[in-house]
């Protein structure tokens, strides 16, 4: 296909060639037809008032001197269309023309005559092997034409070279040709090799062999290695992911496989105790209790991992929330807690409001497993009219908390807090997915976390 498209530009281009040299030529001809009919009609001729006479040039050359030297011929007529010289081609062979060439001829000759504008005329063959271009010019006595003289010269080497030139552009294009459809095939095989390794890598690639990389093939920028390294980046972050998607699935299956072997355990236990008979009411009920805990975080672990899987499925839709308004609202879903919110009821953000609620959510439950009772607190930093939000929190008594950790899903910090280390990480994904960013700090006893705009 390569190879037909530069055939055909070739044509057109060669085309276009030959067709400029070949109105440039006509062109020159044409000039030279025309300064030759002015200087026959100048020097050679006078018009007496009745009829058309001849005369001599200063030089003493006559009018069929001049023509000869010029390698043109010529013939004049007068008013009434009839000729009263001939020189040069016209002088030898007055019949020139075929019937149908001679019919349109005198039509030109009339045309002249009326209209007083030349006419360019091309005739085939006038002499054997021979091609002539004429120019019918007007004889004119002030503002009446009283005659025509009809100039013609050969363009036979003209259109020699020009049909050399159609034998030499057809060799060209017969050797294009021949390179674009057979050594072309070969030089595009070579040129393509690297992007026909690359795709074929990308057919074999599979989660079994994705740590295979491709060989980047040429000099560093070429396209084709630019392209196997772009595609070596991609399977690096692909891989990334699939290791991180391994671990989460590790890592959630013996978060959910704990409490409910603790659950059967304790079901077990229970079952064998009534088997026996040997029921205490007091420690069938601690049991119970266990059991329902257990339950109870098996059902918030999947519900959490959920939401991390619904995160990014689709676009959140932001709008305008009054923060204080809804941070009192959730609130309310925790009776007893002591809280103090010092955020303007003016403050307003742009946040998807059910993620918003998410966050709030998990930052107040996280912030009752770190802290101290009775000192949370809700307050807002202006940040170049970009609140930045805080809630922060006592820290309790002997706790040490690794901020560097916080955010990892099933961290073991978390184990030992009592939770499953997803809060946070949810947190954090839907802040980022609504154009935030969440930070923590501990300062003087105090646990902070911020909301700050990322633009």
């Amino acid at each position: 296909m390569v190879g037909l498209v530069n055939t055909v530009i070739i044509i057109l281009v060669a085309g276009s060639f030959l067709s400029g040299y070949y109105l440039l030529g006509l062109n020159q001809i044409r000039s030279k037809l025309t300064s030759e009919a002015e200087e026959i009609v100048r020097n050679h001729l006078v018009y007496d008032g009745s009829r058309i006479v001849y005369r001599q040039r200063d030089e003493g050359q006559s009018i069929r001197s001049d023509l000869y030297t010029d390698g043109a011929s010529a013939v004049i007529y007068n008013a009434g269309l009839e000729p009263i010289g001939n020189f040069g081609l016209f002088e030898l062979q007055q019949e020139i023309f075929s019937n149908d060439k001679k019919r349109e001829y005198s039509g030109l000759l009339s045309m002249v005559l009326e209209t007083g504008a030349p006419k360019f005329y091309s005739v085939v063959e006038i002499e054997k092997n021979n091609n002539y271009e004429m120019l019918l010019y007007p004889i004119t006595s002030g503002q009446k034409v009283v005659g025509v003289v009809c100039v013609a010269n050969q363009v036979g080497f003209f259109q020699d070279l020009l049909q050399i030139s159609v034998y030499i552009l057809l060799t060209v294009i017969a050797a294009a040709a021949f390179i674009n459809f057979f050594l072309g095939g070969i030089i595009a095989k070579i040129a393509y090799k690297p992007l026909e390794n690359l795709r074929e890598k990308m057919h074999q690639t599979t989660i079994q062999n994705i740590n295979e990389k491709v060989i980047p093939e040429g000099h560093p920028t070429d396209d084709s290695y630019l392209l196997a390294k772009n595609f070596n980046e991609m399977l690096e972050r692909v891989n990334e992911g699939i290791i991180k998607q391994r671990q989460f699935i590790s890592n959630a299956s013996h978060e959910l496989k704990s409490p409910l072997a603790r659950a059967v355990s304790r079901l077990e236990v229970i079952g064998l105790r009534l088997h026996k008979k040997k029921v205490v009411k007091s420690d069938l009920e601690k049991d119970l209790v266990s059991v329902k805990q257990d339950l109870v975080d098996l059902a918030s672990v999947i519900e959490d991992m959920l939401l991390l899987s619904r995160i990014r499925e689709q676009a959140l839709p932001q709008e305008g929330l009054k923060v204080s308004s809804l941070i009192r609202k959730e609130l309310k879903k925790y009776p007893g807690i002591k809280y103090t919110n010092k955020i303007d009821d003016s403050v307003i953000i742009r946040f998807n409001k059910e993620s918003f609620r998410v966050v709030i959510k998990n930052l107040v439950e996280n912030a009752i497993k770190y802290g101290v009772k009775g000192s949370l607190e809700f307050y807002t930093l202006d940040q170049s009219n970009r609140p930045k939000i805080v809630i922060s929190n006592r820290i309790k008594s002997g706790l040490k908390i690794d901020t560097t950790k916080l955010f990892e899903r099933f961290s073991s910090h978390s184990k030992h807090t009592g939770g499953h280390g997803l809060g946070l990480s949810i947190v954090k994904s839907l802040a980022e997915d609504n154009g935030y960013e969440v930070r923590v700090d501990v300062k003087g006893g105090l646990f902070l976390i911020s909301l700050n705009r990322l633009t």
